[in-house]
C-alpha cells in the first residue's frame, strides 16, 4: 500500500468521526475519548511493519490542519487534543530520540 493511500487514511477520518461525536454530544469526557483514539493508533502502530513515525505525523499533519480549520468549538478542542496525544506517542516510539513508554494510559 503506497503512502498516499496507507492507513493513516482510516485513522484520520475515525478522529475526524469521533470529533463530531463529541461535538454533538456534550456528555461525552473529551480525556476518555481521545485515549480511545490513541489506543486506536497504538493497535495499528504495533500491527505494521512501515514507518510508524510517518504514519502518526501523517495523521497529526492531516490533523492539526482540520483543528485550525474547525476553531475553538468542541470538534476543534477533540482534534486539539488528538494532536497533542499523537506528538506523545511519537516520543515514545523505539525509534524516536528520548522515547518513553508507549501506551495511551502513561500519557491520559
Amino acid at each position: 500500500m503506497s503512502a498516499a493511500l496507507g492507513p493513516y487514511v482510516q485513522m484520520v477520518k475515525l478522529a475526524q468521526q469521533m470529533a463530531l461525536m463529541y461535538q454533538a454530544d456534550r456528555n461525552l469526557d473529551l480525556g476518555l475519548l481521545v485515549s480511545h483514539y490513541v489506543e486506536e493508533v497504538e493497535v495499528n502502530v504495533r500491527s505494521d511493519t512501515f514507518d510508524h513515525l510517518g504514519f502518526i505525523d501523517r495523521i497529526r499533519g492531516e490533523l492539526s490542519s482540520e483543528a485550525g480549520q474547525a476553531g475553538d468549538g468542541r470538534r476543534g478542542e477533540y482534534l486539539r487534543m488528538v494532536v497533542a496525544a499523537l506528538h506523545a506517542c511519537a516520543g515514545s516510539l523505539p525509534s524516536a530520540p528520548d522515547a518513553q513508554p508507549f501506551g495511551a494510559e502513561k500519557r491520559m
